[in-house]
């Protein structure tokens, strides 16, 4: 959710436009309601589904941001429906763990290089 609301205009309406699987009863699949949602996520940079793939979950996502505060991916955590944890109690480690992440990508309001670059302290490694 939080990478199609931070992609080009063009890809959400090709999203959009398209038929919208249905995975629970809870499933956004009105292409109206998910236009709605999706401005709401990219106005508040916070994703919150409830039970909309599995059942008896709820899932939060932020966006990690890189180099010219660009959305680059997407850092989410799926959790039982219990009562034992909210979005409240997960969103404050969610987000530091995204600013952390995007501090490491080159944010631009980090300042911060990203790794490899001129005067950056960590260099690249192979895979």
């Amino acid at each position: 959710m939080v990478l199609l609301a931070s992609a080009p205009a063009a890809v959400r309406q090709d999203v959009l436009a398209s038929p919208l699987k249905r995975y629970t009863d809870h499933t956004i699949t009105d292409p109206d309601t998910l236009r709605r949602m999706l401005a709401e996520v990219h106005r508040t940079g916070v994703a919150v589904l409830t039970e909309t793939i599995t059942l008896g979950t709820f899932a939060v996502g932020v966006p990690v941001r890189g180099p010219s505060e660009r959305v680059v991916a997407a850092l989410s955590v799926t959790l039982k429906i219990d009562g034992s944890r909210t979005v409240h109690q997960v969103l404050p480690a969610l987000n530091a763990t995204a600013r952390a992440l995007s501090r490491a990508l080159g944010s631009a309001s980090s300042g911060i290089s990203p790794p490899g670059a001129p005067g950056s302290a960590v260099q690249p490694f192979a895979v």
